[in-house]
């Protein structure tokens, strides 16, 4: 569950079921007003907002494919920023744009060849929207 970068929306994920991690994202605002904004998932786990507050990022699948993260706006347009065989988990966007994750196995060089920018040690750099880049810090776990 984050707030947004201008304090007025909260979005989250709603598991339905405890201990199981099918889930909506979801968002919320300072007057109790309620969207889904994307179907539901059958495996999402955790969300960030992008510095701007225009989109949520989260690492999400459907049915028996892996976990990649996804970026949804408000008005529930989505897309998939990265696409990865990784399972990432997302933790932050900085003001700067840069993105930390994790990776559950060790595969992070699958990640990084497919991110279309170029590779700098640790670091991957692609977009979060069009001739916009970021830095995203890939931790070997």
């Amino acid at each position: 569950m984050r707030f947004s970068p201008s304090g007025d929306k909260l979005a989250f994920v709603d598991h339905a079921t405890l201990g199981d991690d099918h889930g909506f994202v979801d968002v919320i605002d300072l007057q109790g007003n309620r969207k889904a904004l994307a179907q539901e998932y059958s495996s999402v786990q955790g969300l960030v907002w992008t510095p701007d507050g225009s989109e949520i990022w989260f690492p999400a699948a459907m049915a028996s494919e892996p976990r990649s993260p996804r970026g949804v706006d408000l008005r529930g347009r989505q897309r998939t920023p990265l696409s990865t065989p990784a399972r990432p988990r997302l933790h932050d966007i900085s003001k700067d744009q840069d993105v930390l994750l994790t990776v559950d196995k060790l595969r992070d060089q699958q990640l990084l060849d497919d991110i279309p920018q170029r590779e700098t040690g640790t670091s991957a750099h692609f977009h979060t929207k069009p001739h916009r880049p970021f830095r995203a810090m890939v931790e070997r776990c």
